[in-house]
């Protein structure tokens, strides 16, 4: 008999509709979303809802995507119920970086909370390595410390990894084989200003002079930033360079699957669903060497070292020079990133989790 359990996500998005279908597997399995897009206050109400949810629910297991706020009430509550909980991470609950406002240890009572979800939960479960222990020297040449283990002191709580599956569906080889247009694709999303430098996009903006010749796409830049981040430019756009706001779903995979190459110039990933899709759109990827880019990118793409314009000018000349085809490119992440996988490794976390 499968046990019953509550998967608690802070928005849905496409990689937790696919965890909650890959649980619903091995579980009896009910989601509750927090819709923290919402606001605060609804965040606030639905994390109070939880805390009944889970009082009422008779739940054999929890699970919580990122450690923050609604974690720390979640594994509080398993606890004092004695029910095996168990916490995702994802990024923005494993890093720190106070002049980039991003991660939940920049604000001490967020770290708390996110500590004391981590310190008491059953298991963490991370999709990349780097973010229980790491250093971000693409960021820093120094060393940048990442990761659990290095931001929450004494951490002791067992962890395992598991690479983040594919969320949509493999094209058609005709698809794939099409000639395609000259584009340096980036995407990334900005819901605040210093995500543009976060996501590398200031980079990516920087090559359009350098390569006249080809055309560069930016998507996902707020419209609300759009002047500020010109302004960044230098005040001019050059004319081989696209600024686009927020694209659905469908018209994003349309361009990867139009265009040749896609650029993931982050500061901070874990395991990047957008890199994934380029890639199986056939995308060829020139990625930075942080987290799980290189892993997705493996020997099917070019990984730069450095954070700065001519590291990543030399790994674009490298792309051009390469001769890897969409199709093996599509086939080899379609090959080693499937639900399959992911799902057969959560099932065995279930089953230890009761043990």
């Amino acid at each position: 008999m499968k046990p019953k359990a509550l998967l608690i996500i802070p928005n849905s998005s496409t990689f937790t509709q696919v965890d909650a279908k890959l649980l619903g597997q091995s579980c009896e399995l009910e989601s509750y979303d927090l819709r923290q897009h919402k606001g605060r206050l609804h965040y606030f109400l639905r994390i109070l809802g939880s805390i009944f949810k889970i009082l009422w629910g008779r739940y054999r297991l929890i699970f919580v995507w990122f450690a923050d706020y609604h974690a720390a009430v979640a594994v509080f509550m398993a606890k004092l119920l004695r029910i095996p909980c168990a916490v995702f991470i994802g990024g923005y609950d494993a890093v720190c970086y106070p002049e980039l406002q991003m991660g939940v240890y920049c604000s001490q009572t967020r770290a708390k909370f996110a500590s004391y979800a981590l310190r008491n939960c059953s298991l963490i479960i991370s999709n990349h390595e780097a973010l229980l222990d790491s250093s971000n020297t693409f960021y820093n040449p120094q060393g940048h410390p990442e990761g659990v283990y290095r931001l929450v002191k004494g951490l002791k709580t067992p962890a395992t990894v598991i690479y983040n599956a594919l969320t949509v569906d493999v094209p058609d080889d005709e698809l794939l084989t099409q000639e395609r247009e000259p584009v340096f694709l980036a995407v990334g999303t900005t819901p605040r200003f210093l995500d543009i430098f976060n996501k590398g996009l200031d980079l990516v903006a920087q090559m359009a002079p350098l390569f006249p010749q080809y055309h560069f796409e930016i998507v996902g830049i707020d419209p609300k930033w759009q002047q500020d981040f010109i302004r960044v430019l230098g005040g001019v756009v050059p004319e081989n360079l696209s600024l686009r706001g927020y694209l659905p779903h469908a018209e994003v995979l349309a361009l990867m699957r139009s265009s040749r190459y896609f650029i993931q110039a982050s500061i901070s990933e874990g395991m990047p669903n957008a890199l994934m899709e380029a890639m199986l759109m056939g995308c060829l990827p020139v990625g930075s060497n942080v987290a799980g880019i290189p892993t997705i990118i493996g020997e099917y793409g070019v990984v730069f070292d450095k954070r700065d314009a001519e590291s990543l000018k030399k790994a674009l000349q490298t792309a051009l020079e390469t001769e890897l085809q969409p199709l093996d490119i599509s086939k080899y992440v379609a090959t080693n990133f499937t639900q399959r996988m992911r799902g057969e490794l959560l099932q065995q976390v279930v089953e230890k989790l009761q043990k």
